[in-house]
């Protein structure tokens, strides 16, 4: 099992909540982080500012489709951005932590 970081955005903090606790009920994410961030992107040819919530998830490579179906199906946006890290490294403790909580 190798490990991942995933990153998301969510349209406020009510969508991320929902997100991160599917995720993590369902063993498909160890933990989830999130944070209040500004995106700046293009979007059907304008620039756009647009405050979101990032989700950092802690999880594995293989959690991926998993994690890509539970987002399909509760995010707002037409066109979510997931994505993954692969994470060569951690602190002791770390890996098997998130090998027990991911099912």
């Amino acid at each position: 099992m190798k490990q991942a970081l995933y990153m998301l955005t969510c349209v406020d903090e009510t969508e991320a909540k929902v997100i991160a606790e599917e995720l993590v009920n369902n063993r498909h994410a160890a933990c989830v982080k999130t944070m209040p961030v500004r995106s700046t992107f293009r979007w059907e040819g304008k620039v756009q500012h647009t405050p979101e919530v990032l989700l950092l998830i802690e999880s594995t490579v293989k959690a991926f489709e998993l994690i890509d179906a539970t987002v399909k199906k509760l995010h707002s946006y037409d066109q979510y951005v997931l994505n993954q890290v692969d994470i060569p490294r951690s602190n002791d403790g770390v890996y098997d932590w998130i090998k027990e909580d991911v099912a």
